[in-house]
């Protein structure tokens, strides 16, 4: 139930800002060289994230967390994927130091599962092999490239980010 509402709540801010003109989708995906810019992130436990972002002087207190999405990203292509994207939540765990408290990892073995709805709606599921922390990114693509990436971690409560997807250009 939480998931819904909050898939519900991302596409409704995502649906007035940043849409791409002439977006082939089909031809980005297949290429398998793209790229997720990041514009927010939507922590699971939202409560306890509010909490501590009123107390801090000047800040917004919401569920939402703007990011700049020249900064945060994860890269996609065929061997490898290459995510920088902060974290916040709850960790059941230490940082052992290994991706410097973000969801940040490079990944050279992973399994994709790529399903395409009557709707155009990509729905893109990574299974990571090789990073001890992530252990599954799903990627929800709308037609016009605004998109959603969840990451499952095995110590740390889920979370998503809302944002648009483009072509790495060579």
């Amino acid at each position: 139930m939480k998931k819904l509402f909050l898939i519900i709540l991302v596409f409704i801010g995502a649906q007035s800002v940043f849409a791409q003109n002439e977006i082939n989708l089909e031809e980005i995906i297949n290429s398998k060289k793209f790229i997720f810019q990041a514009r927010s992130a939507y922590p699971q436990n939202s409560y306890d994230i509010t909490e501590i972002l009123r107390r801090i002087p000047g800040s917004v207190s919401s569920s939402k967390i703007d990011l700049d999405p020249n900064i945060y990203n994860v890269k996609f292509n065929s061997n490898e994927i290459n995510a920088y994207l902060p974290y916040y939540g709850r960790s059941f765990s230490g940082n052992n130091g290994l991706n410097e408290g973000g969801n940040k990892f490079i990944s050279n073995k992973f399994s994709e599962n790529i399903k395409k709805n009557k709707k155009g709606v990509y729905h893109i599921n990574y299974q990571i092999k090789d990073v001890f922390s992530t252990r599954e990114i799903i990627l929800e693509i709308q037609p016009n490239g605004n998109s959603i990436l969840f990451i499952n971690s095995m110590n740390r409560e889920s979370i998503s980010y809302d944002g648009i997807i483009k072509a790495i250009k060579e």
